[in-house]
């Protein structure tokens, strides 16, 4: 979550509280947790990947997805999903 804010600053001692400060968020940003991406279904990820949900089942034994399991519920990363493709295509 990014906000620009511009300001007009001719004090050099001002110029460089504001670089120290913004140096400063921009390291805490770094250092919070990446949102989750969208969590997706095996039927939504199998009509995605036009595979059927007995393979999607498959590709999670194999270890090749990454299911996540709330309560008696599997969920997708979509951003995993995202990563297996970008990943399979250099590998072929």
């Amino acid at each position: 979550m990014s906000k620009t804010i511009e300001l007009s600053v001719s004090d050099p001692s001002a110029l460089a509280a504001m670089d120290k400060i913004n140096k400063r968020l921009e390291s805490i940003e770094n250092k919070l947790p990446k949102p989750l991406s969208k969590l997706i279904t095996r039927k939504e990820v199998s009509d995605l990947l036009s595979v059927s949900v007995v393979t999607i089942i498959d590709w999670d034994k194999k270890e090749i997805l990454k299911p996540l399991r709330i309560g008696n519920r599997v969920r997708y990363q979509l951003s995993d999903i995202e990563e297996v493709l970008k990943n399979s295509r250099y590998e072929s």
